[in-house]
This record gives structure tokens, sequence and C-alpha cells, in this order.
């Protein structure tokens, strides 16, 4: 598209949080129309973000590398909450045809029904269609078991969404699941602790911003993308300095 010009050096990583995936707006809406992206939408931010000089790697990869305290300037990853069904059947093609490598982060206590914490959201996958999510090279991470703000848990109940997620995907997968999402960014230390103490290596949070080696591993970033996601307000997110974003390194969210 006319008009963007890449910056010669982006400082930092962009992750995009992703949760649902559609074809069009023309059916009916459901509960998560406003956090749902068209395929064209998907495809024009995976184009824009090549346009602009970033590279597409698995999340995995930006985590290594900030587990080394190593840069991570110009690298990308997408990444997909609640592991809705459109991700396997609208964006898992796109994906593919495009080779632009995911992450889906996934919650455990229900699979291929409306899930509990969104009424009126499309389902979410099967066990079967997450499996196939994986044949095809992508990533899965913990969602938690039930979705629940973390930071209302008692510490029991803390560790067992956090362990049992995990537990539960990795034998699922046959791999490390490693990589967490926090259940609509909740967190705060006791939390980020609990992440930690159950194994995972990094922890994503809901707050805007662009992940640097000095951020705390378990409160990284993700720009939240959605149908208010357009070409040029994607494109401003993606060339404006890190110092532009307000705080993303706060010491804790909740619902309130």
């Amino acid at each position: 598209m006319r008009g963007f010009r890449s910056p010669k050096r982006h400082t930092g990583a962009a992750v995009l949080g992703y949760h649902n995936v559609c074809l069009d707006r023309s059916g009916s809406p459901t509960a998560d129309a406003s956090l749902a992206v068209t395929a064209k939408q998907l495809r024009r931010h995976i184009w824009l973000l090549r346009k602009l000089g970033f590279t597409i790697v698995p999340l995995g990869e930006i985590v290594a590398e900030l587990g080394h305290q190593n840069r991570v300037d110009g690298m990308a990853a997408l990444t997909f909450d609640d592991s809705l069904v459109g991700v396997h059947d609208v964006a898992l093609p796109i994906l593919a045809e495009l080779d632009a490598p995911a992450t889906i982060f996934a919650t455990t206590s229900e699979f291929g029904v409306e899930p509990a914490w969104w009424a009126g959201a499309e389902r979410s996958m099967t066990l079967e269609e997450l499996t196939a999510v994986v044949s095809n090279g992508h990533t899965v991470g913990s969602h938690t078991a039930s979705h629940r703000s973390l930071v209302e848990l008692s510490d029991p109940d803390l560790a067992s969404e956090l362990r049992d997620s995990k537990q539960f995907l990795e034998h699922l997968v046959g791999t490390s699941v490693d990589l967490l999402a926090y259940p609509s960014g909740h967190h705060d230390p006791r939390v980020r602790q609990a992440a930690q103490d159950a194994g995972y290596i990094a922890a994503f949070t809901f707050l805007n911003g662009r992940v640097l080696s000095s951020d705390d591993i378990h409160r990284l970033p993700r720009l939240n993308m959605g149908a208010h996601s357009t070409v040029a307000r994607f494109a401003y997110h993606l060339i404006r300095g890190p110092g532009t974003w307000p705080d993303h390194q706060l010491n804790a969210v909740g619902a309130d």
C-alpha cells in the first residue's frame, strides 16, 4: 500500500494478540465480533508487518532471545486467545498460505462448546481441531484451565489453574507447554510468581506495547487486535516508538 515506508530500525518486538477470525462481517453478529478480525484483515496485517520490515517468527523464538537478554528488534509474532473455531476454520489456511507461524493460547476446561466465560461467542475448537492446528506447525500455549481471573483465586486454586492446563496440553501435543497468556490480562506479583513456579518461562498480558529485552518476562505486552485494527491504525502502532506507549509494565492488573 502506498504511503507506508519502513523505518530503518524497529526497536523491540511486536506481539499481536488476536481472538477470533471470521470470513467477513456479513453474517449474524456474535458476542466476540469486536474482538474478531476478518480474513481480509488478517491477510493485510501479515502483509503490513512484512512491508514495514518485521520478521514473523514463532513466539518461542522471541521468548528464547529474551531469556538470553538479547534484543528482539524487528521481530513479530501472532497469537490467538481462547482457541475459537474461527482460528481453525478461517485463519489456519491463511497462515499456511502466507507461511506465518502462530501460537494458540487454549483454555482446557471446555472444547467444542460456547465458552463459559463468554456468552454468545463462537464455540471453541474441539480437541481434534486443536491437534490439527499443532500438526500444521503452530504452537499451543496455556490460557489456564477455566479462564477465571487469576488475581481473584486462592493460592491452591491459582496453582491448579496453571498446573492442570499445562499438564493437559503437554499430554495432548506431546511437547513442553511453557508459554502462558493471562485470562483477560489480569496479573499481579503473586500470579506472576505462581506462573513461574508452575514452569512457564514467559507470560503475556493484554496491555498494548512493544516487547523489549528489559521487560519482565512474566508480564509481556501484546497489541490488542480486533475489528478496530484498520491498516492505518495498525501501521501507526507498528511505526511508533516504544517510548510513546503508556507504561505497560504495571505491577498489577485486575477487573477493576
